[in-house]
């Protein structure tokens, strides 16, 4: 269950339930290419479009969205589209580059698609995808250096070990993903091995398994592996707070940890990918502070299991984003923070997918005082295993 937290260690010193209300009186009923395209365009077709990771279904036409317009609205209504698994109502924080429909939208879509759904005049379209993240220059890449097949089982989640080829030390400011077929890519962890018995410990392993890396389903399976990006398909681009950077160390290789989704392409499509590293012209280096029970026990056939855990905080710290870690059992997660008799949720994913992991970064950092608490509350579902589940 570990929960990783990204924090400066320096100190100058959950989901919300959605409810759809129409105000009495005239109002201009909403149109698909005046009101619905654009927030389509702006938030759903980079991936709901002819050889996008979720190809279906697509939605780059009105005859598209009206077939599906029943499955816009419970997806919008209920949040699980697009896809974010960090609550940012405001009632646990709120998250710097959300994926999170603000409710306008989500009523105009929802008017839209339980009413008439009208097409609108096509002249008043005015749909303008989102700009491309800004990336660059290029500093380094640690990449694979052949083509690999996923497949299913221990093929599906693999690490490779890469070589940035560093000359000396380097702050990361930013991660790109490039990938030769992207749409099997869904979630990439990248940790740093700093010790040469980390890298013999991970060729070891790389030598016993057949084919291209190795089967590293859970963790980079190596003795402190630290962690430096963690990263799903809703951008190429994952960068880190402004003004802050992680550190990689010179003369070190790394682990490129990948879950696969063969759904997307099918079984036999061979893919190569990369991760290009853009360095910090100056900046402070950030830290990931790794939160995770000494013991985890789940007991097996139970449709919900709660798992808790408490960590007291010694340091005063600024906590810059969380990057939850459950796998495939978990369904939820939500942290708070504890400090004397007041308690505050920080964090709450309730729409946890094991395919997008990633760095969420809060909107404003959250300040914790040493003698703070943070309690993490884990839900789980183990219907799929005969026998307890432990860590």
């Amino acid at each position: 269950m570990p929960v990783r937290t990204t924090f400066r260690r320096w100190s100058v010193g959950v989901f919300a339930g959605f409810a759809l209300a129409r105000a009495p009186g005239c109002r201009r009923q909403p149109t698909y290419h005046q009101d619905v395209a654009p927030i389509l365009a702006a938030s759903c077709v980079g991936c709901h479009r002819d050889n996008g990771v979720a190809a279906t279904p697509r939605l780059e036409t009105y005859a598209e969205a009206a077939a599906v317009a029943a499955k816009i609205a419970l997806a919008v209504r209920t949040r699980d589209m697009p896809p974010w698994g960090a609550d940012n109502s405001g009632q646990c924080r709120t998250w710097h580059g959300a994926s999170w429909l603000p409710d306008a939208d989500v009523r105009t879509l929802v008017g839209w698609a339980e009413g008439s759904r009208t097409e609108g005049d096509a002249a008043q379209a005015r749909t303008t995808p989102p700009p491309p993240p800004s990336f660059g220059p290029v500093g380094a890449v640690a990449g694979m250096k052949c083509d690999y097949t996923p497949g299913l089982g221990p093929m599906a989640y693999r690490c490779f070990i890469v070589d940035p080829d560093l000359d000396a030390d380097r702050m990361i400011a930013a991660f790109r993903v490039v990938s030769s077929e992207p749409r099997s890519v869904e979630q990439i962890t990248l940790y740093a091995l700093d010790s040469l018995e980390s890298e013999l410990a991970a060729e070891k392993l790389d030598d016993a398994d057949l084919g291209l890396g190795y089967a590293c389903y859970g963790s980079a399976r190596v003795a402190e592996p630290r962690l430096v990006m963690s990263w799903t398909w809703d951008s190429p681009v994952l960068r880190m707070p402004t003004g802050l950077a992680v550190r990689m160390q010179k003369r070190r290789k790394a682990i490129l940890q990948i879950h696969y989704n063969v759904i997307a392409t099918g079984l036999g499509v061979p893919t190569r990918t990369r991760v290009e590293l853009e360095f910090a012209g100056s900046a402070k280096e950030a830290h990931y502070l790794l939160l995770s029970p000494e013991h985890l026990s789940l007991a097996a056939g139970q449709a919900r299991v709660e798992a808790r855990s408490d960590v007291a905080i010694s340091q005063s710290m600024d906590v810059l984003g969380v990057a939850p870690r459950m796998h495939t059992l978990g369904k939820t997660m939500q942290l708070d923070l504890v400090r004397g008799a007041r308690r505050e949720c920080v964090a709450s994913f309730d729409h946890w997918s094991f395919y997008r992991q990633r760095l969420f970064e809060y909107a404003s950092p959250l300040h914790i005082d040493a003698g703070d608490t943070l309690q993490i509350a884990c839900i789980y579902n183990t219907q799929s295993r005969t026998g307890a589940t432990a860590m």
